[in-house]
């Protein structure tokens, strides 16, 4: 971006300095390139979401997302209960004196 910024100076300046035109169309170029705009127009996926998780299928909400939801769900589960067990073993280690 600086070497850019650099030939866009060398290109369009005399003497080291840019005319008032010529720092509006720098300007530009830059908000051009910085834009966080999106030039692909992507479809609202909003309302089919909606109707699957507002679906009454007696599930969970956390696990109407599918399949990648409910293996999410068994990972996160078995890590904490692993922790809680870690948790409870230390707990009783620091606790008894040791011989």
């Amino acid at each position: 971006m600086i070497t850019w910024l650099w030939r866009v100076w060398m290109v369009n300046s005399i003497d080291g300095r840019m005319e008032e035109g010529q720092w509006m169309v720098l300007g530009q170029r830059i908000s051009r390139s910085l834009s966080t705009s999106s030039r692909v127009h992507l479809q609202n996926h909003v309302l089919e979401k909606q109707k699957i998780f507002q679906a009454d299928n007696n599930l969970p909400v956390h696990l109407k997302g599918g399949k990648g939801d409910l293996i999410l769900y068994r990972i996160t589960m078995g890590i904490s209960i692993v922790g809680c067990c870690l948790s409870v073993y230390t707990l009783v280690k620091a606790s008894l004196p040791k011989k």
